[in-house]
């Protein structure tokens, strides 16, 4: 696999992880979207296919409630898509991580867009970063800039061990157990196989959190925290697939 394929399925992840939008629900409903996914193993691209062919059954409103009954109408104690959901629920540990993920996209010259509802941490952005850094990569790859790949490299491999690769295991198993037999739970399952295909590539082992990092998760119907509702609209430069 790639690096312009990898991009392609962090782009896929985050269009499919981030509050159904219109537009974004029309990119991953046609059939083109599966060009991303050429040359990979079948099993991610069975996935893929499915995921496609259940958004086109249920429709763009139907897909709207789906999320919102996985994810509620505020920040799901169930299976939040929000980094510091987890682990060290100390306040400060939080604006800490939130730092440290702000100076990432900024290295980059990125940030939430302007008009974006949502936060840095959420899995959304931090897919869509991975394949922005993918793609850097192939382009300093292309072009023969050894310095450039070398410090694209160990970006993306810091953010994946120091952030993703850390909570996106437990994030897509709560997920799968709330999101069971829908629409969401083929989600996760892509990601949860391809952050574990990530991991080896990147020869890293992250400290994953456990359910034990959790200890806010409640498993009854309804839960929810008292944040405000959101949905992620991108980061600036935001990827087109």
């Amino acid at each position: 696999m790639n690096e312009v394929q990898r991009a392609h399925v962090y782009g896929f992840l985050a269009h499919a992880l981030a509050y159904p939008r219109r537009e974004i629900f029309e990119i991953l409903s046609h059939g083109n979207i599966l060009e991303a996914f050429n040359g990979l193993e079948g099993k991610l691209v069975t996935q893929a296919h499915q995921i496609i062919e259940l958004l086109r059954t249920l429709g763009y409103e139907k897909v709207c409630e789906e999320y919102a009954r996985t994810f509620g109408h505020t920040i799901s104690t169930e299976c939040p898509p929000y980094e510091t959901s987890y682990g060290e629920a100390h306040i400060f540990q939080q604006t800490q991580e939130m730092a440290d993920i702000a100076g990432f996209y900024r290295a980059w010259g990125l940030d939430l867009s302007s008009d974006a509802h949502d936060r840095l941490d959420h899995i959304s952005a931090e897919c869509e970063f991975m394949s922005f850094l993918l793609l850097k990569l192939d382009y300093f790859l292309s072009k023969g800039e050894k310095e450039a790949e070398e410090i694209c490299l160990d970006s993306s491999r810091k953010f994946f061990k120091e952030h993703l690769g850390k909570w996106a295991p437990l994030f897509s198993k709560l997920l799968m157990r709330k999101a069971s037999g829908g629409l969401f739970h083929q989600v996760a399952e892509i990601l949860r196989e391809f952050i574990e295909k990530e991991r080896q590539l990147f020869g890293v082992e992250s400290l994953e959190y456990t359910e034990k990092d959790f200890p806010s998760v409640a498993f009854e119907d309804g839960a929810c925290s008292q944040c405000e509702p959101s949905g992620h609209e991108g980061l600036k430069e935001e990827l087109k697939y």
